[in-house]
């Protein structure tokens, strides 16, 4: 199962911003691989894959190119994992999680540097 765990600072986000737009885009975003999304109780959301659709790898690395591109995620999130454990036939997903945040700010220093 492979799944993105997406955080952003609303607060901040909404005195520049309409929340609800952004969430929005992000979600038209996943919907081209069918992703279920879920929003936590912190405030994050993740996107699935859809069960009954063999997402590849290569479709969660072209929804992670399309959002590292965006100047929003760049400036407003807070919290970005990708989970993939297709390797392992249990469920616990949480343990096999890439920071895909971390990651894209070493690779791109200037990435979030307004956050």
């Amino acid at each position: 199962m492979m799944q993105m765990k997406i955080k952003l600072d609303e607060e901040r986000l909404a005195k520049k911003y309409h929340v609800d737009k952004v969430w929005a885009m992000i979600d038209e975003i996943f919907a081209k691989i069918s992703a279920v999304k879920e929003v936590q109780p912190d405030g994050a959301v993740t996107y699935t894959n859809h069960p009954k659709r063999q997402n590849t790898f290569g479709d969660f690395a072209s929804m992670m190119i399309k959002l590292e591109n965006n100047f929003i995620m760049a400036e407003y999130c807070t919290e970005w994992i990708w989970y993939d454990n297709d390797d392992d036939e249990s469920k616990d997903i949480t343990s096999y999680g890439d920071d895909v945040l971390k990651t894209i700010r070493r690779k791109k220093p200037m990435f979030g540097i307004g956050a």
